[in-house]
């Protein structure tokens, strides 16, 4: 079996949405729309300040990782990882997390963080495994900005 990590390009998108929209970890309580359009995507993925990665297992997409970095505040945000479920504890998300933390380096990324789900003990569990920190639990609150 092997592990391809590369940057998401257009091809990859349907298949990003698809498995993003399927993954009830993403769901945050409110009426926003759950996870990233295709005109979205399609515009981060040209970013000088995202990291977004596809996995292929075996040439087979098995999942994906979406990061962005501030560089005014050298912030690193990982927005959402997500791995197929036939692919989950084969090293696909350890890759994702070492590829995500080398490119934000290269960046001059100093501090990385993520929003996680109370209930996803797994994905805590996964993170703390690879030497992050689990911090207080915060509510999360949000508000869509109308378009001008």
């Amino acid at each position: 079996m092997s592990i391809v990590i590369e940057n998401m390009r257009s091809e990859h998108i349907d298949d990003v949405i698809s498995l993003g929209l399927a993954t009830p970890e993403f769901q945050t309580g409110t009426s926003v729309p759950q996870f990233y359009s295709k005109e979205t995507l399609s515009k981060w993925i040209q970013s000088p300040n995202g990291t977004l990665l596809v996995a292929n297992v075996s040439k087979e997409f098995a999942g994906f990782s979406i990061t962005a970095y501030n560089p005014d505040s050298r912030d690193g945000y990982m927005h959402c990882m997500a791995v197929k479920e036939q692919y989950r504890n084969q090293n696909v998300g350890t890759e994702f997390i070492n590829k995500t933390l080398d490119e934000l380096q290269k960046m001059g990324c100093n501090h990385v963080y993520c929003l996680i789900q109370t209930s996803n003990e797994r994905m805590k569990k996964f993170l703390e495994k690879r030497g992050f920190q689990i911090g207080e639990t915060f509510s999360y609150v949000q508000r869509t900005l109308p378009r001008k």
